[in-house]
């Protein structure tokens, strides 16, 4: 699993990048992997992405400054695939995805709730070869 940022405004607008690491820094600092140029309201260390192998998922933790997802401030919090994110009060928006390669061996919870349903309401049909109809 992988982080996928979409560069919504900031000086990497338009860009859509794929992360291999695992951890991702946020800042203007020169070791941040997603950097911001020097700005008010954006810190040296200011959020990291990181993703859990055992749950499956991305988390966002903020380090400095403000961070918004969604339109509302957090200081932690698992990431959804398809999440507003937004450095610093009017900072650089990004759009987070979580990027499955081909043959990873997990999926996002979202989607493994959603398989699980069709798999439930197709079980639930009736199979017309052992009923005789």
């Amino acid at each position: 699993m992988r982080a996928q940022l979409v560069h919504l405004s900031g000086p990497h607008r338009g860009e859509t990048r794929t992360y291999a690491q695992q951890n991702l820094l946020l800042g203007t600092d020169p070791d941040a992997r997603v950097r911001f140029a020097p700005g008010p309201g954006i810190a040296p260390r200011h959020a990291e992405i990181a993703y859990s192998p055992q749950a499956c998922t991305f988390y966002l933790r903020v380090l400095g400054g403000k961070v918004f997802v969604n339109h509302r401030e957090v200081h932690e919090v698992q990431l959804q695939d398809g999440d507003l994110l937004e450095v610093g009060a009017d900072g650089p928006r990004l759009r987070f995805h979580v990027y499955a390669p081909p043959g990873s061996v997990c999926k996002p919870v979202r989607r493994m709730l959603s398989d699980a349903g069709d798999v439930a309401r197709d079980a639930a049909k009736p199979d017309c070869n052992d009923c005789g109809w």
